[in-house]
C-alpha cells in the first residue's frame, strides 16, 4: 500500500493508507476484485482505486466488497495508449462512470486490441524459438507470456544457457520495446 504524509494541526504526521493502482484478475493481477480488497482493507488501506487495464468489469465486485470492509473505493480505469515518443503510455482515469455506455463501447475496442497484440507477441516469442501455450484467462499480457513461456519445459535449458532465471527477466530480454517479441 502507498501511504501519503500530511501534517497534522499540531504538526504530527498523519498517514492516511491509499493505493490508487491496483488490478485484478480483470486485467494483469493475481487476485479478483473482492480479493484485492480484502488484501487492501487487511494491509491499512483506506482509499482503494481498482485500475485494470482497459476494463471496469471488476468495479461492481469490488465496490460491494469495500462497502462491506468499510473501505472507500475509487472507481477507475488505466487506459493504454501509444505514443511515437513514449511508445507505451498508460493513463490512469479516476471517478469513472464505469456503467457509462460511452466508456464501455471503447474499453471493449481497448481490450479486442490487447488480445490481439498478445497473440502477436506469442507468435513471436515462438518465432525466437521459445515455446508456450497461451494462459487460459480472460486478458493476456506481457507478463502472462514471459510466464508462460518461462514455465514450459521445453524452454528450461535454453534459458538457463541465457541465464535467465525467471519471467521477469524473460519478459526484459523479449517482450519490453526494442526486445525480439515485443510487438504494438
Amino acid at each position: 500500500a502507498r501511504t501519503a504524509r500530511h501534517l497534522g494541526s499540531r504538526g504530527a504526521m498523519a498517514q492516511p493508507a491509499f493505493d490508487l493502482q491496483s488490478h485484478s484478475t480483470y486485467s494483469d493481477g493475481a487476485l479478483p476484485p473482492r480479493a484485492v480488497v480484502a488484501a487492501a482493507a487487511d494491509a491499512g488501506v483506506q482509499l482503494l482505486a481498482l485500475t485494470d487495464h482497459d476494463t471496469v468489469d471488476g468495479v461492481d465486485e469490488a465496490v460491494q466488497a469495500s462497502a462491506a470492509r468499510g473501505l472507500r473505493l475509487v472507481p477507475a480505469v488505466e487506459l493504454s495508449a501509444i505514443d511515437g515518443d513514449v511508445e507505451d503510455l498508460h493513463v490512469l482515469g479516476y471517478l469513472v462512470d464505469h456503467r457509462a455506455v460511452a466508456l464501455l463501447g471503447p474499453l471493449a475496442a481497448f481490450r479486442a486490441d490487447r488480445a490481439a497484440r498478445a497473440v502477436r507477441m506469442a507468435e513471436a516469442l515462438r518465432d525466437c524459438g521459445l515455446q508456450l501455450d497461451l494462459p487460459q484467462r480472460e486478458t493476456i499480457g506481457r507478463p502472462h507470456l514471459a510466464q508462460a513461456a518461462f514455465d514450459h519445459p521445453a524452454n528450461r535449458m535454453r534459458l538457463e544457457r541465457e541465464g535467465i532465471v525467471n519471467a521477469s527477466q524473460l519478459l526484459e530480454a523479449y517482450l519490453v520495446p526494442g526486445g525480439p517479441a515485443f510487438r504494438r
